[in-house]
This record gives C-alpha cells, sequence and structure tokens, in this order.
C-alpha cells in the first residue's frame, strides 16, 4: 500500500558512520532469526523485536514517533545435496587449509517494509527514496561487528623503506595496465610497486577465499624493490601520515566505498605492513589521483580481523569430553562475550531519554531478562547424530561495548581479567546511581577488621576499612598417590594431579595470623614488628 508516512518521515540513508541495530533487538536478543525477525527503524535505526508480549519495536515507535520500519527475518536454507545425475563430484582437497563458511549460502533475508502509523500495514518498498535506504541498511555492519571491529586496532608506523622511497621516472599506467597481474590472468589482490610501477598478484591468503601466486614477492626477490601497495584499497582518506588504522568500517560481506581505510602498503624487506606518508605523491608518479579512488578489495587488517572474529572455543573437560548442555530458566549461557521484572523494563523503555543501546539500565534488563527468562536456552538441533543438543546462548556484545566505552582496556579485544572488569563494572554502576540514592552495589559491601599487635609493647591496633570484594589464595598442593593407585593409572601417564582445596580453607587462609616487619608502633615510636 502507498504511505504518506513514509514522505512525512524524511528518511535518509545510514553513513559510514551511523549505528545500525539490524542483528538484535536494543532491549532484548530477539534476533533475525527469531519467528517475526526485528524491525529496524529507518529514521534512528535502533531494532526491535515483534514478540507479541515484549513488542519492543511498539514500544520505540510509542516513545520516538518515527513510524516506517524494515523487517528482516533471517531463513536458513536447505543444504544442497548432489543428484545422482552424473555430476562429478567435489574436487578432491590437496592441500590442507581452512576454509571460512559463506554466511550468504546459508541464509535467506527477507525483507519487507511496515508503517506504525498505520497499525504496523506492510508498505510499497518502491516509494519513494525507499530502496536506497533498504539497500544501505542491509549492506552496512551490524552494531555488533562494529564495537568488535573497532577494538581492534592496528599501529600502522612508517618504516625507512616508505619513508626514503626513490623511484623509476613518472608516467602514467593506462588502465588495461592495471587490469590484471603481468605474469598471470589474476585481477584480485593485485600489488602496484611503487618503485617501477610493476603490477603483480598477492600471495594467496590462506583461511580466506583471496588467491594470488605471489608474482609481487617473486617481483621484489628478483628486482630489490621493497614497497608495495594494493590496489582497491585506496581512498581520499587514506593518503594519512603515522597514526592508527582506523577498523570501524570493516565488512566481510559488503565493502562499504563511502569511506575508506589508509591502503594497504607493503614493505618487503621489513616483511610487513607500514604506511606511507607520501603515498598520494607516490601513486601521482604512476598517474592514480587519490581523490578519485574508491574501496573495492578487503585489507590485509580485514581479512585477518575475519579469521579473529570467526575463532571459536570448544566448551571441552580435562578428559576431552564436551560440556553436558543445561537449558531452561537460569542456565542460558554466554556466548563468545519474573513478569514483574519484565513489567518494570518495559515501563523504563517507555521512559528512557537516552539510546536504548547506550543506556545502562536497559542493557542491564536486556542481559537479566536474556539469562533468566530461558527463551534463549532452547535445545538447538544436533549438527548430526554424534552430536549432542546445545543452546545458542546470548552475546552480550552492546553490553561490553557500553560499559568498556573509553577504558583502555575494556574498550579493545585484548585479553582482560574479570576480576578487574567486575571492579569497573562496580565502579560504573555506582556512578551512574549516586545521584538517585540507590546505588544496588552496597549489596556487596561488608567491613573489614584488621587487628595489628605490636611484638614489643603488646598493644593492640584495630583498622576497619569498607570493601566489595577480597582477593584470597588457593594453595596448589600436588596430590600424592598410593602405589596401588600409582600402578592402575599406568606408569607412562606424568599428568600433575592436585588435592581439591574447599572455599573455607581458602577463607581460614586469608584470616590467618602473619607476622609484618617494619611495624611502626604508635606507642613504642620505633619500627618493630607485629602479628597481623
Amino acid at each position: 500500500m502507498s504511505c504518506p508516512h513514509v514522505a512525512i518521515a524524511h528518511l535518509t540513508p545510514p553513513s559510514a558512520f551511523t549505528e545500525v541495530h539490524k542483528e538484535e533487538c536494543t532491549q532484548c536478543f530477539d534476533s533475525q532469526d527469531s519467528e517475526n525477525g526485528i524491525d529496524v527503524c529507518l529514521s534512528c535505526f535502533n531494532a526491535g523485536c515483534n514478540d507479541p508480549i515484549r513488542h519492543h519495536a511498539q514500544t520505540h515507535f510509542l516513545k520516538t514517533q518515527h513510524p516506517i520500519v524494515l523487517n528482516i527475518q533471517r531463513v536458513a536454507l536447505d543444504k544442497p545435496k548432489r543428484a545422482d545425475d552424473g555430476t562429478p563430484p567435489p574436487q578432491k582437497i590437496s592441500k590442507l587449509a581452512i576454509v571460512p563458511e559463506n554466511e550468504e549460502e546459508k541464509y535467506e533475508h527477507l525483507t519487507k517494509v511496515k508503517c506504525y502509523a498505520c497499525d504496523g500495514a506492510e508498505v510499497e518498498r518502491t516509494a519513494d527514496n525507499l530502496p536506497a535506504i533498504i539497500d544501505s541498511v542491509l549492506a552496512s555492519l551490524t552494531y555488533n561487528k562494529q564495537s568488535e571491529i573497532k577494538a581492534w586496532e592496528q599501529e600502522i608506523v612508517p618504516c625507512d623503506h616508505t619513508r626514503n622511497l626513490v623511484q623509476s621516472e613518472s608516467r602514467k599506467l593506462e588502465s588495461q595496465s592495471l587490469a590484471h597481474c603481468t605474469r598471470c590472468d589474476f585481477n584480485q589482490n593485485l600489488w602496484l610497486c611503487l618503485v617501477c610501477g610493476n603490477l603483480g598478484c598477492g600471495r594467496q591468503q590462506f583461511g580466506s577465499d583471496l588467491g594470488g601466486n605471489g608474482h609481487g614477492l617473486q617481483h621484489f626477490e628478483e628486482t630489490g624493490h621493497a614497497v608495495s601497495c594494493k590496489l582497491g584499497t585506496i581512498t581520499p582518506e587514506g593518503t594519512a601520515g603515522v597514526g592508527r588504522l582506523d577498523l570501524s568500517i570493516i565488512s566481510s560481506k559488503h565493502i562499504n566505498t563511502q569511506c575508506g581505510l589508509r591502503s594497504d602498503v607493503f614493505c618487503y624487506s621489513c616483511n610487513d605492513e607500514h604506511s606511507d606518508p607520501y603515498l598520494a605523491q607516490h601513486l601521482a608518479n604512476w598517474g592514480i589521483e587519490v581523490a578519485s579512488q574508491q574501496k573495492t578489495e578487503r585489507s590485509m587488517a580485514e581479512l585477518q580481523l575475519e579469521q579473529n572474529l570467526r575463532f571459536d572455543f570448544s566448551m571441552t573437560l580435562e578428559d576431552g569430553k564436551q560440556l553436558e548442555s543445561l537449558f531452561g530458566s537460569g542456565y542460558t549461557g554466554l556466548r563468545n562475550l519474573g513478569n514483574r521484572y519484565l513489567s518494570l523494563a518495559e515501563d523504563h523503555a517507555l521512559t528512557c531519554p537516552a539510546d536504548s543501546a547506550s543506556c545502562l539500565q536497559c542493557q542491564l534488563s536486556k542481559l537479566a531478562d536474556g539469562l533468566y527468562s530461558g527463551r534463549y536456552s532452547s535445545p538447538k538441533e544436533p549438527i548430526d547424530s554424534t552430536s549432542s543438543p546445545s543452546q545458542d546462548g546470548v552475546q552480550p556484545a552492546m553490553f561490553k561495548a557500553l560499559v568498556g566505552k573509553g577504558h583502555p582496556e575494556f574498550s579493545t579485544m585484548r585479553q582482560q581479567d574479570a576480576y578487574e572488569f567486575f571492579q569497573h563494572f562496580i565502579k560504573i554502576v555506582e556512578q551512574k546511581e549516586r545521584a538517585s540514592g540507590e546505588d544496588p552495589t552496597r549489596v556487596f559491601q561488608f567491613q573489614l577488621e584488621q587487628r595489628l599487635q605490636c611484638t614489643s609493647c603488646r598493644k593492640v591496633r584495630y583498622q576497619k576499612q569498607v570493601s566489595k570484594d577480597v582477593q584470597v589464595m588457593v594453595p596448589a598442593r600436588i596430590k600424592t598417590r598410593t602405589e596401588g593407585e600409582a600402578n592402575e593409572s599406568g606408569e607412562g601417564k606424568k599428568e600433575v594431579e592436585y588435592e581439591e582445596v574447599s572455599f573455607e580453607e581458602c577463607l581460614d587462609t586469608f584470616i590467618a595470623e602473619e607476622l609484618m616487619d617494619d611495624y611502626l608502633c604508635p606507642n613504642c615510636l620505633e619500627k618493630t614488628t607485629a602479628v597481623k
């Protein structure tokens, strides 16, 4: 149907830096895989679920009066079976390589435009500028992927070879000279020698679909020309010198040409990626105007990040057995990251002045609901007869991005300490709730009393301190086995086993007496020892 609200809404496509929530609801963990998909607001690109009870998309409309949404539903495709029609079998694998899965071949995305001002009626998707907006939303990077990639920053600096590059006599390279490798017909992963203008294909990138015959490297080995630039990664924004490589626009499936990365510049002598502070001048020597270039290929950083983000850890025990999956309320797992409660969350969603993705209370409500509702811990169909049922769990990417925002460690994808993250989280909640006077972190507070007795005058001093945590030592005692147990386990087994340690023993160790040196006794007025 034609809808007058499309023109009234003044919709515009998202830019390269717009946060587009299209993967999951910002207030619960319903996603494109849910029964009714999710609705992406085409005004502010918030995502809301279509669940008949929670109806967060409807809640968002009542709060913002943004009527036009794009409903996205992802449907798994049946695995194609090879018919017995004489078709030859797939090529035999002759090389050991990690082959990434192609998501586009596994799923189909069903989309439709709706208007909440018209009671959720479907809108003609060709109206006004809707086609361009729909294409931009589908091609944009998801918020979760954006948050992950923003946390990966690679420091790219010049080297002596890029700073002191001496080029051959300038000439304009013809378009046909830049079409494929000079030694083969490969037309992707092409590297331009900034010294002489030779074009050679790169090395094959294992773990990705990017191929190559290594003729760029061969050119360096024959000529000693070390510095090359990857065609397809050159953009006007990529001419800067030393600085950080911003990876916030990377997409494994869609290359956004509105905003580019620094061009890939590789030094074969250093065998590493470097920046070129004079890249624009060096490219102009071969007739390439940076201002007219657009990004058409993935950079080396993008290819590396795709592999890092695909990496998964198996849930296995020490004996190699798979962990048993549990399902239902209270048994929802966190993925690689009563009715009264839900009612309170809905009330806050209507009155929250901030965007749901940037509101701590909204994200805490979302995480608690996801973990305790049981909706996201349903048994998942096993891959094969040998696999046990599993669950998807929830991935609190928005929560992690919000809590870690601005922190030098927790805003990155580096390995982090859970204890330090808990302390940081408690501090943030304290700051947020200080004005309200209802700080929920007070439930963690307790008072530690320290007793110090001077060994000289036997006087006792007490110190009290309010704390939210204690660090206890866990003793590591190697388990001694009897002769019978050693024979039963086998002589060849050399694994070290440790004794079990109870939590009570750890607490007893924490409060046990210890001798403290260099204690300045206020009674003796000199340094002595004390029993703590």
